[in-house]
């Protein structure tokens, strides 16, 4: 499965996702069923609510037609960070985890549309090298430096 529960919360996900927002004042509206971020951000209290990793239709029903502008290294950042919560599954990968709808979240707002995901971290990060994506390189780095001061703080434990 993508993650547990405590990962999610210990990764600061909702603070990361709040970043992403240039805020109400400057859009005009929050409206879940229209804003991405709300969506990430309403289905994540949902899951950690009721201890779940997965939103019912959480794909199907991301607002894809959201055209609003978002901080950009917010969006990287974003993207990199849950990369690191995801565990790169593989075989367990399923398109309605809570990290897959808000990955997907991100994407829509950085790169226009969903990317390509099979279940692994590497395939994606070198899918969107290979793509031409102007915002791979600073993906990994962030990625890359995410994950070794997770990893750095899980060796002190």
């Amino acid at each position: 499965m993508a993650a547990d529960l405590k990962e999610l919360q210990a990764l600061h996900v909702i603070d990361s996702l709040s970043e992403v927002c240039l805020g109400k004042d400057y859009c005009g509206s929050c409206e879940p069923g229209t804003c991405l971020i709300r969506y990430a951000q309403d289905g994540l209290r949902k899951c950690l609510k009721e201890k779940i990793l997965y939103v019912s239709d959480g794909t199907k029903n991301i607002p894809h037609g959201d055209s609003k502008l978002y901080r950009e290294e917010a969006l990287i950042n974003g993207i990199a960070n849950i990369l690191v919560s995801c565990r790169s599954c593989q075989y367990e990968h399923f398109e309605d985890c809570i990290v897959s709808v808000i990955r997907n979240c991100y994407e829509i707002a950085l790169f226009g549309d969903v990317r390509p995901y099979d279940g692994s971290n590497f395939h994606y990060l070198t899918r969107l090298a290979s793509d031409g994506m102007p915002q791979a390189d600073e993906i990994l780095a962030r990625f890359q430096q995410i994950k070794k001061a997770r990893d750095e703080e899980l060796a002190k434990k």
